[in-house]
């Protein structure tokens, strides 16, 4: 990299699935938040399920407080935790249930 080389641009998405649909369609680095992490995510995944695979209630709107636990202990138990965890701490996902956190709030 020279001097005077400038840094790519930091792309953001809306969606998870705007970011997993780009990442599908080019393997170019988009410099967007937990991009690294949520492409190391879905290669692990490609070995092993996430505990969470089909329940609704990781993307749902609202969780009540019961839900919140039960969650929480799939979570605990998912071999895939430290990936989820890693991405959802560098992306900060905007919605739904990450590695026993639910992400509904804007942070910041």
């Amino acid at each position: 990299m020279t001097e005077n080389a400038a840094e790519p641009a930091e792309m953001r998405f809306d969606t998870v699935e705007a970011l997993e649909a780009y990442l599908a369609a080019t393997d170019q680095p988009t410099n967007a938040p937990g991009d690294t992490q949520l492409r190391m995510l879905r290669h692990a995944m490609q070995d092993t399920p996430p505990a969470c695979r089909d329940d609704e209630r990781f993307v749902a709107d609202y969780l009540t407080a019961q839900h919140r636990v039960e969650l929480g202990r799939i979570c605990r138990a998912c071999p895939l935790r430290n990936q989820c965890r890693a991405y959802a701490t560098r992306a900060r996902p905007e919605a739904g249930f990450w590695a026993g956190q639910k992400y509904d709030q804007p942070t910041g």
